[in-house]
């Protein structure tokens, strides 16, 4: 399992930190079309790389 920071996310997905963060939280939930799931090590946040390989297929096939 290869896990993934925030910003590389971002890079991958053309999503600022700052977009990510409100994916996260609970009052942004609705605002967005796909969950994102992450892992919480510390204070650290990451996400999985094939949760994000599968976020970007999913929104390719939305197009």
């Amino acid at each position: 399992m290869e896990l993934l920071t925030a910003k590389q996310v971002g890079q991958i997905l053309n999503l600022s930190q700052s977009t990510l963060t409100k994916m996260r939280s609970d009052k942004y939930k609705d605002r967005f079309n796909f969950v994102l799931p992450f892992i919480k090590i510390g204070r650290a946040v990451r996400y999985e790389r094939e949760a994000v390989n599968q976020a970007v297929s999913e929104l390719k096939a939305v197009k």
